[in-house]
């Protein structure tokens, strides 16, 4: 993404690369201390699909207002570069977040008489997407193949909000839910 809509350099890229995956790492083990001592599963998870959300339709709002697609000078571009890793690095961590909390979510939505068959489902959805993003987001990326057209990618990464709202307002649905069956 950041050579397509950037033109990035490629030591700019393994820089970002870096600098993505340390935050991966970092969510994924402050989810992991955080969640049960400090907030519930289902707060926590919730918070996280908020946030991922936000970034998404900010960076859908930037890569909109990036001047002639993010193509400029080098010292403008990589700063806008940057700015990109930034958004993308809070999506990428809240995704983190969520995939190390699943066993926690789970036991804590189903308990441990249907752990077994949530967490197959919960492991399915999180593959199915793992497979449906990165498709989805390079014919976004062929759409803007000259650089002229960033706004191809901006609405992906604004489908990607939709879903997240559609995500949380199910996550707050099911207790409504729950609690009417009873």
């Amino acid at each position: 993404m950041m050579a397509n809509v950037f033109a990035a350099s490629s030591q700019l890229q393994a820089t970002i690369s870096f600098v993505f995956l340390v935050g991966y790492a970092l969510a994924r083990l402050a989810s992991g201390v955080v969640t049960g001592p400090c907030i519930s599963a289902r707060r926590f998870a919730g918070c996280l699909i908020v946030a991922m959300g936000l970034a998404c339709a900010a960076t859908g709002t930037f890569l909109l207002s990036v001047p002639r697609g993010g193509r400029l000078d080098a010292r403008d571009g990589d700063a806008l570069a940057w700015v990109f890793v930034a958004l993308i690095s809070c999506i990428g961590m809240a995704f983190a977040g969520l995939q190390a909390m699943i066993p926690l979510l789970v036991m804590d939505i189903a308990g441990p008489t249907n752990f077994p068959l949530l967490r197959g489902l919960m492991l399915s959805a999180t593959g199915t997407g793992a497979v449906l993003g990165p498709v989805t987001s390079w014919m976004a990326l062929a759409a803007n193949f000259d650089g002229t057209s960033p706004s191809a990618v901006a609405a992906w990464f604004f489908g990607c909000a939709c879903l997240a709202a559609i995500a949380i307002v199910l996550h707050v649905g099911m207790p409504c839910q729950r609690h009417a069956a009873k």
